[in-house]
């Protein structure tokens, strides 16, 4: 296997772990949106903590992609 080809593959992995991550944070967030829809019971410093952690994970995805 030349050199070149070895960049690629080690790219592609790369790409996958990004993609793999993204997704992850993605789920996390939906899930996170949906407790705080749901939840009425969760008191105001519980949904201002699950608030800062949407608020991360956004700023996180952006840094990764």
């Amino acid at each position: 296997m030349n050199l070149q080809t070895e960049v690629r593959m080690n790219l592609a992995q790369q790409m996958i772990t990004v993609k793999a991550v993204a997704h992850e944070i993605h789920v996390e967030a939906n899930y996170l949106r949906k407790v705080l829809r749901e939840d009425r019971d969760l008191s105001k410093a519980m949904k201002q903590k699950l608030e800062r952690y949407l608020e991360q994970s956004k700023f996180d995805k952006e840094n990764v992609l």
